[in-house]
């Protein structure tokens, strides 16, 4: 059984403490810019640096960080709610499945496409080792053939 986390993931963190400031920012004003999100950014940033919300090993903290920031396009986009190409893809696949009669939620497309690439990459590998063990079978005929 996995430990008990005591703290939420880093990105889940984040998420959260802009969602309170968007909240907050639409009790306000009403509406939210991008220049909003930068400083609800900032603000939330330094709320997790001072909870340390990061893991202490290095190798961690520096993957997670990145991973904050190479998010952060992504989360603004959710912030001001305008359209990314990541959520346009997503409803243009969702809509081809239906046309195919399948039913994808629009939450389940980033597993159905980590699936899918899965299923090819191993069904590769299936074929690769397939191949070697032929080429196993074939070289082992011709020595047998040449003694």
């Amino acid at each position: 059984m996995a430990a008990h986390r005591k703290r939420p993931l880093p990105s889940a963190r984040m998420v959260e403490l802009l969602t309170i400031e968007k909240r907050r920012l639409l009790a306000v004003n009403g509406y939210v810019t991008t220049s909003d999100f930068r400083a609800a950014w900032e603000r939330c940033w330094e709320i997790m640096v001072d909870e340390r919300a990061w893991p202490h090993a290095t190798r961690f903290r520096r993957g997670w960080r990145a991973a904050q920031f190479a998010t952060r396009r992504e989360m603004c986009a959710a912030f001001v709610n305008s359209p990314t190409a990541f959520s346009t893809a997503t409803e243009q696949l969702v809509v081809a499945a239906s046309r195919m009669g399948v039913t994808i939620q629009v939450d389940d497309v980033p597993r159905a496409l980590l699936a899918a690439i899965a299923y090819v990459q191993s069904e590769d590998e299936l074929e690769a080792a397939r191949d070697h063990a032929a080429a196993r079978v074939f070289v082992a005929a011709g020595e047998s053939h040449a003694a």
